[in-house]
């Protein structure tokens, strides 16, 4: 299974749930494309297309 560094470096520290690399990803002030911030939903996009 491939995957996003940063999502890896969450789940590492103790992330688990997608709720909790959202807020990990918003934490960091990582933007999503769009600029805005991230959601479960967008996170799960992300390892799908990363997994696909």
């Amino acid at each position: 299974m491939r995957s996003c560094p940063i999502i890896e470096e969450l789940r590492e520290t103790g992330a688990v749930s997608l709720r909790q690399i959202a807020a990990g990803l918003n934490d960091k002030g990582i933007k999503t494309a769009r600029g805005g911030a991230w959601s479960p939903v967008q996170v799960q996009r992300v390892i799908e297309r990363v997994n696909a």
